[in-house]
This record gives structure tokens, C-alpha cells and sequence, in this order.
């Protein structure tokens, strides 16, 4: 267990080769811990909460991203690298580009910036509306996914230029991401659904949730699966024709978390129940991870699969060994 966080962890996630875990909180904190829960590195002087944390894709470096439009970057020392200003709101999303030498962040004020990462502003520009939710680079860099909360997504390349739009959700875009090649873009809504578009823009399939709001959708690593969490705490798993394979209808709550396992073979899902469930693609019951006191806000695989990182509104951090877990769920 990972404690001593004075609220609710927002985030926590792997460093790259799954030696580090990195936890956010909504008291304006961050910590770095080795596997055996021992506090490498505190992270402070954050203006509000830190919504969430990532690593460079060598590991080297974290960005941090939370309120009152400062973006910093660490290294993996607790040392702050450069600050990122210049938003006039909240921060939604900081991520590093794959070949980790630009940082995007987004923001509520509804403008979009590309950074260096000595903290130099390298392109910025408005989205169509405001509250820009997401933004997210494709597998290979060249373009930009926006989300935003009315409804409409769209794709840019790095210097600005439009691509392409995706109309037609009838309310927020929770989640929006590239397909592992790059070639296709999955879009969810509270509109009840998740949608599936080429990226000029072409809408392919649509999945229904089941009469509920769509809050988390995701490709399958080898993206051939889409995964849906929803309000009424179902998951669902289609193909990307829009074919349902299975239903996960066991979280009691808000689903807040859908994710595969890194070789897709099995499926976590979390909520506001407090217990993380672990299934296989057919829709059966793999484990149950109980001991939070409260909701989940985060979940994630380590990159070998074998173990499983929680985040709680219990201000706690949980590190969870997956094949332990079936062992104890099958006696």
C-alpha cells in the first residue's frame, strides 16, 4: 500500500519499465515510490490539485497536470525541469509526444499548446468551442485528437491545420484516443454512446450503451476490440463492426475505469463501489480486488501484466499481484 497522501489520489501510474509508481492527489501533491511502497520523491508546490501524472517514454521525466493553468516538469529526482505557462484555466491534459521532446497540454479555457521540454511554447492555438477536455497526440506524433464538452471532436496536425471533424454526439466527449495503428479514432459521450471514425472524419460504427452514459472507451492492443465502461456500472465488449461480445455487468456504481491487460487476454474495470474487478474477454469473473474503504479513480496494469495499480478516494495507492489474485479467487 502506498500511504500518507493528506486526500484523495487522483492518479497513479508505472514509470516505463514498471520499476516506479507515481501517485497524484487533490491536496496540490505528487509522490514517487519503488514497488515495495518505499517514498522515493515528493512532489510539491503544485497550484490546486493534480489531476494526473505521466512519465517520458524513456521514464526520466514526469509532467504533472492540475489547476490554475502551470504545467511542471520533473525529473525523477523531485527536481523541476521547467514550468509550462501560459493557459488562463484549469490544466484537462499533459502528455509527452512518443518520441518524448514536446509536451501538449490542454485546457478549460479552450486553447491547445505545444511545448518543448525546456518550457518553450513551440505552436499553441484555439480550439472551435472552450473546454477543451482532451488532447492526445497519434502513435507516431504528426497529429493531434481534441475533445471537447460540447459534443465534438477533432484532429490536427503539429503545426496547426485542421484534418478533420467528428460531429454528432449530442452531449460530452469523456474519452477520445487513437487506435493502436493510428488508422481509426474512438470516441465516448454521455450521449449513451461510443463511436468508432476513420481519421478523415468518416463515422464507421456506433455502440450503444445500453441505454447509459458512456464514461470510458478503449481499443484492445491489437485493435480488433473496443471497451466501454458506463454509468449504470456495465461494461461492455464489442468488435469493432459493433458486435457485442460480452457484458461485465458486476461494478455496483459509476464505472470510472475500462482497460485491457497488455496482452489483451484480460479485462479490469473500476468504480465508485471501491472494488476493482478483473475478468476475461468472455465476460467471466477473474478476481475481485477488495480493501478500499471508497471510489476508484484510477486503474493500471504494470507493461509485464503481472500486477495492478489502484488509485482511491480512501487517500491510499494499492499495488495488487495478479496471478496471486486469481490463485485466492479460485480457492
Amino acid at each position: 500500500m502506498f500511504h500518507g497522501h493528506e486526500d484523495r489520489v487522483l492518479s497513479a501510474t508505472f514509470s516505463p519499465d514498471g520499476s516506479q509508481i507515481f501517485t497524484s492527489t487533490s491536496e496540490g501533491t505528487a509522490r514517487l515510490w519503488d514497488t515495495q511502497g518505499n517514498l522515493l520523491a515528493l512532489f510539491g508546490g503544485h497550484e490546486g490539485y493534480v489531476k494526473s501524472a505521466i512519465f517520458s517514454p524513456e521514464g526520466s521525466q514526469i509532467v504533472t497536470a492540475g489547476g490554475y493553468g502551470v504545467t511542471p516538469l520533473w525529473d525523477t529526482q523531485g527536481n523541476l525541469i521547467a514550468v509550462f505557462r501560459g493557459h488562463k484555466d484549469s490544466i484537462t491534459s499533459a502528455t509527452f509526444s512518443p518520441d518524448g521532446r514536446q509536451i501538449l497540454t490542454a485546457s478549460w479555457d479552450g486553447t491547445i499548446e505545444l511545448w518543448d521540454t525546456q518550457g518553450d511554447l513551440v505552436a499553441t492555438w484555439r480550439g472551435p468551442e472552450n473546454f477543451v477536455h482532451s488532447a492526445t497526440f497519434s502513435p507516431d506524433g504528426r497529429q493531434i485528437l481534441i475533445a471537447s464538452d460540447f459534443g465534438t471532436a477533432w484532429l490536427w496536425d503539429t503545426e496547426g491545420n485542421l484534418i478533420a471533424v467528428f460531429p454528432g454526439h449530442e452531449s460530452f466527449i469523456n474519452t477520445a484516443s487513437f487506435s493502436p495503428d493510428g488508422r481509426q479514432i474512438l470516441t465516448a459521450s454521455e450521449d449513451r454512446t461510443a463511436r468508432l471514425w476513420d481519421t478523415r472524419g468518416n463515422l464507421l460504427t456506433v455502440f450503444r450503451g445500453r441505454e447509459s452514459i458512456v464514461t470510458h472507451a478503449s481499443f484492445s492492443p491489437d485493435g480488433r476490440q473496443i471497451l466501454a465502461g458506463g454509468w449504470n456500472g456495465s461494461t461492455w465488449l464489442w468488435d469493432t463492426q459493433g458486435n457485442l461480445i460480452a457484458v461485465f455487468p458486476g461494478n455496483r456504481s459509476s464505472v470510472t475505469s475500462v482497460i485491457f491487460s497488455p496482452d489483451g487476454h484480460q479485462i479490469l474495470t473500476a468504480s465508485q463501489d471501491g472494488t476493482p474487478r478483473l475478468w476475461d474477454t468472455q465476460g467471466n469473473l477473474l478476481a475481485l480486488l477488495r480493501g478500499h474503504g471508497y471510489g476508484i479513480n484510477s486503474v493500471s496494469f504494470s507493461p509485464d501484466g503481472r500486477y495492478i495499480l489502484t488509485a482511491s478516494e480512501d487517500r491510499t495507492a494499492r499495488l495488487w499481484d495478479v496471478p496471486a489474485a486469481l490463485a485466492t479467487q479460485s480457492e
